[in-house]
């Protein structure tokens, strides 16, 4: 009798744990479905954004740090307080790794975005990102054309050591501005701006055969500084031209934030034959708008550069 007792007792047991150890199978399977659920959501949800976001780059979504607080961002009240970049991007992202974010942006077409990583605190004092902000406002690729807001970054792109702010400026007014190239060339030759020197080199070299330092500083000075309006006017008029660069072969629409312009006008059919792939091609003419001759003066640039750091 107590034989069959303890067999009994053994069959509950048993019985207990088989349908305790199944109750605890049945939690761990729910909790286990609950996140791949959540995870392939998750995921899915990402990849939806990124085919949504034109720039096609992946960020920490999770990261809902807001970089702006008002619409005033960097001490610039034009700039709109943006939406992607201010939810994504925290204060730790290295500036190196924000220019990039930002160039991306600009290859993708998506200029706010560009613009609004441009104008994070960080790259207050940032000569590309300052450059760049004049570039746009110029070519009224991010807002309807400013050239006041344009003129406003790439002084401050000049003071912080941009190379190519005043050289930009100058194209600007030069094609928006004419009246203001001497007052810009002024700015740039009272600087010792290698770019302002180069044009005033060339002019100079253009109009007297025997070149020499002092008499370009004459000239500098004749040209920005007593020379009539009529004959400013005419320098103006030789100052640049586009000059063709030739041919560029893309598959997508181009974009540069350089003085460049293309001119498409054929599209080519290409196979590769050993992977068996097609495509198109577009092709385009490629101008470049600068100084007429400005890089025959190479030697002469760096010695009037070096007189003038020296007066």
């Amino acid at each position: 009798m107590r034989k069959i007792k303890e067999v009994f007792q053994n069959g509950l047991f048993v019985s207990f744990i088989t349908v305790l150890l199944k109750l605890i199978a049945l939690v761990i399977g729910a909790f286990i479905a609950f996140n791949l659920y959540y995870i392939k959501n998750y995921y899915s949800r990402i990849e939806q954004e990124y085919l949504n976001n034109d720039n096609g780059i992946i960020l920490d979504n999770s990261n809902q740090n807001q970089v702006y607080q008002n619409s005033e961002v960097n001490n610039d009240s034009h700039v709109e307080n943006n939406s992607f970049y201010s939810r994504v991007i925290d204060e730790n992202t290295s500036e190196h790794t924000l220019l990039q974010y930002a160039e991306n942006a600009c290859i993708s077409g998506n200029y706010e975005a560009a613009v609004e990583i441009y104008s994070m605190e960080k790259l207050s004092e940032s000569p590309v990102a300052l450059n760049n902000m004049g570039y746009l406002y110029s070519q009224g690729l991010y807002s309807p054309q400013n050239i006041d807001i344009a003129d406003d970054y790439y002084d401050k792109a000049i003071k912080v050591g941009s190379d190519k702010a005043l050289d930009n400026k100058l194209a600007m007014h030069l094609n928006n501005r004419c009246e203001d190239i001497i007052e810009i060339l002024k700015q740039g030759y009272e600087a010792g701006d290698s770019n302002t020197i180069s044009f005033l080199n060339y002019a100079f070299f253009e109009n007297y055969s025997d070149y020499e330092v002092e008499g370009l500083h004459k000239f500098a000075v004749w040209l920005l500084y007593d020379a009539s309006l009529e004959e400013q006017e005419n320098f103006i008029s030789n100052l640049y031209e586009w000059n063709e660069e030739g041919n560029v072969f893309l598959t997508y629409s181009p974009r540069d934030t350089n003085l460049v312009k293309y001119i498409w006008y054929d599209d080519n059919s290409w196979v590769d034959v050993q992977n068996g792939i097609a495509g198109t091609t577009k092709c385009y003419k490629k101008y470049v708008l600068k100084c007429i001759g400005v890089e025959l003066l190479n030697e002469g640039i760096e010695r009037v550069t070096e007189e003038l750091n020296n007066d």
